[in-house]
């Protein structure tokens, strides 16, 4: 069967809610006998009919009453795709799907994108949240078009661009005794550490350099769904962690001490290999590449003593 014409469902849509050809054709612009053409090619086409006439009326069959429901959904879809062709041509730059986990979204990604939306108007942008693992796998089934994730990323399919490094810092309640100047992995031997849950990158590398400073079996006294969720539980005094810098840059309600040796997480953007091309796609890339100094932690070095 060969497909069906858009303007043969538009008539019978037409024609069920005017209860005649006569309205129908009135509404469509058409002869009535071109709309009797229309609906018989169409009845043809199925090998079925689709409309009772009664009189001068005329009513969906069973069958016409289930296309009807196809047929609607299918003339909104040419009208969303007519619509979003005529915003290309008069300038319209797209929509752009952006991942990103809850801290760089929070505290790294709003000065970049409020400068975006105010030097290109015609940009619309879709923000979606998650860890590493999860915007891979969107980027993956076309849900985003680019993400900001903790590296490493190994998936042959996707295309990798270092973008910047951040310290990961340990912090305390402000209630917290005497913490030292420095922090080594030995202090976390018998302090009650909040993490994130599952494989987060960043949980990762926190548990490899413990590992690395003698600490070889730590217990998290609490595992939480992500980071920002843990700072607010170190505020309240659960226990301590730690965590990017970045997310405790405007806080003045925690204790913050370097790491020694330092720990970093590396940022980086990642995007399917085999997209096509996209103008929208390039302005939001080279604004996240123009902007480090802009996506960095804006905490200055002497606050961390407290």
């Amino acid at each position: 069967m060969r497909h069906i014409n858009l303007d043969h469902l538009e008539a019978l849509v037409m024609i069920a809610e005017t209860g005649s050809f006569t309205a129908a054709a009135r509404r469509l612009n058409l002869t009535q006998s071109a709309v009797s053409v229309q609906i018989r090619e169409l009845e043809n086409r199925l090998g079925l009919p689709v409309l009772d006439r009664i009189g001068k009326r005329a009513y969906p069959t069973d069958a016409g009453r289930e296309l009807i429901g196809y047929a609607t959904r299918l003339l909104t879809l040419s009208d969303e795709a007519v619509a979003a062709m005529r915003h290309r041509k008069d300038g319209w730059l797209g929509r752009i799907r952006v991942g990103a986990s809850a801290t760089v979204m929070n505290y790294r990604l709003p000065p970049v994108l409020g400068d975006l939306s105010k030097r290109h108007t015609t940009l619309e942008l879709q923000l979606f949240g998650g860890t590493t693992h999860s915007i891979c796998e969107r980027l993956l089934a076309n849900i985003i078009d680019i993400g900001i994730v903790t590296l490493p990323v190994d998936d042959v399919r996707l295309k990798v661009t270092p973008l910047d490094r951040e310290a990961l810092v340990a912090v305390f309640p402000e209630t917290f005794a005497t913490p030292p100047v420095e922090v080594t992995p030995a202090l976390f031997h018998d302090l009650p550490l909040l993490l994130e849950t599952g494989q987060a990158h960043v949980k990762i590398a926190i548990l490899a350099w413990l590992r690395d400073g003698g600490v070889d079996h730590v217990t998290p006294a609490m595992a939480l769904d992500n980071i920002e969720v843990i700072v607010r539980m170190v505020t309240a005094g659960v226990g301590v962690s730690i965590v990017p810098e970045s997310c405790i840059a405007q806080r003045s309600d925690l204790v913050v001490r370097p790491l020694v040796p330092s720990l970093q997480r590396e940022l980086g953007i990642v995007e399917l290999k085999d997209r096509a091309p996209s103008p929208a796609l390039d302005i939001v890339r080279a604004a996240l590449l123009d902007s480090r100094a802009a996506m960095a932690p804006q905490r200055p070095r002497t606050m961390l003593l407290k």
